[in-house]
């Protein structure tokens, strides 16, 4: 079966989406963080969130239906089960246990509040998937309905799963050549290209951002062997296209792989890239007293959230330095939530 739609929409429909506020703000951020400077476009946002994320949605009913059916065929044919129970029996509980489990969902998946509504053009690609998925059937062939679940979920993930899914297609071309053990040619955001060798995608300390780590060198260098490469780390958004090249191993031996480790450990994954970012201290009144009675206020003050928790601008390693002599009185708290 799959969504009806019609010729007008065939044609490159624009569908009416309206979502709670929440979402409309992470959407926005979220377009600001990865497209940067960038041209970008609502409707070109959108469609990337669908395409990426359609099939590991929880608002994807027909898909989670899968392993429920699965489950209930292997409990009818467990033999003190089969033999006892005849087929009208059988097709009764069946119905009825799926029946049930899709309405769970469904109300799970629809329970967010009306918002802003506003209008996005679905490219080709993703009409052809509407058509496909059986999903019609839990929505009413509510298109609208479908993709207000989806992008309900999506707002509702932490920004590293996000930025993951909005760049799905570069986090596979990582794994796959950490799988085989291959170079990538890696083009960052202002067009600088490096070689590397990959070790691993990770998280930062505070699970806020995905790295790429491993041994790299500027693709100018006449020199590219793996000896002359060294620990770098770049963050996914930062990565504006990567290939694999296939001719060239990225096999990483083990007292450089040891290296790496000791880096993150010692320094987190971010160890090369430096961000800087929005990051939350706690100061008690003591730990206050410290900070305005410095004179080396290198570290910027952003904003202050209440009397005891402050904003701070700069690398989680430079704000962690700066306040490691404030002992007990200052603690690193987290990144702040417009970072």
């Amino acid at each position: 079966m799959g969504f009806f739609l019609s010729e007008d929409q065939h044609s490159g429909f624009k569908q009416h989406l309206n979502l709670s506020f929440l979402a409309w703000a992470v959407i926005e951020s979220d377009m600001n963080h990865f497209y940067g400077h960038r041209p970008n476009s609502l409707s070109g946002f959108l469609n990337t969130v669908f395409a990426n994320f359609y099939q590991d949605s929880k608002a994807t009913i027909s898909f989670l239906m899968v392993p429920i059916r699965e489950q209930l065929n292997y409990v009818f044919e467990i033999p003190e089960i089969k033999d006892w129970m005849n087929i009208a029996g059988k097709e009764k509980i069946y119905e009825t246990v799926l029946s049930m489990r899709a309405d769970d969902l469904l109300t799970e998946a629809t329970k967010f509040p009306k918002g802003k509504g506003r209008k996005f053009r679905v490219n080709q690609a993703n009409q052809r998937t509407l058509e496909d998925l059986e999903d019609d059937r839990y929505y009413n062939n509510s298109v609208g309905t479908y993709l207000k679940a989806i992008f309900e979920d999506y707002a509702r993930k932490p920004f590293h799963e996000r930025e993951a899914i909005f760049y799905r297609h570069t986090v596979e071309i990582i794994h796959e050549a950490i799988d085989k053990k291959m170079r990538l040619k890696i083009t960052a955001k202002g067009h600088r290209v490096y070689i590397g060798c990959p070790y691993c995608l990770t998280l930062d300390k505070y699970s806020a951002f995905n790295y790429l780590v491993g041994f790299g060198i500027n693709a100018n260098e006449s020199e590219n062997s793996l000896d002359g490469m060294e620990p770098r780390s770049i963050r996914l958004s930062h990565i504006e296209e990567v290939k694999i090249l296939h001719s060239q191993s990225g096999r990483i031996p083990e007292e450089k792989r040891a290296l790496i480790e000791k880096l993150m450990d010692e320094r987190g994954p971010d160890f090369i890239s430096g961000d800087k970012r929005e990051i939350v201290v706690h100061l008690d009144e003591e730990g206050l007293a410290l900070y305005n009675a410095n004179n080396d206020h290198s570290l910027k003050l952003i904003r202050k959230l209440d009397p005891y928790h402050f904003v701070f601008f700069g690398t989680v390693r430079d704000v962690e330095q700066y306040f490691m002599v404030f002992g007990h009185h200052a603690k690193v708290m987290s990144l702040s939530a417009n970072s």
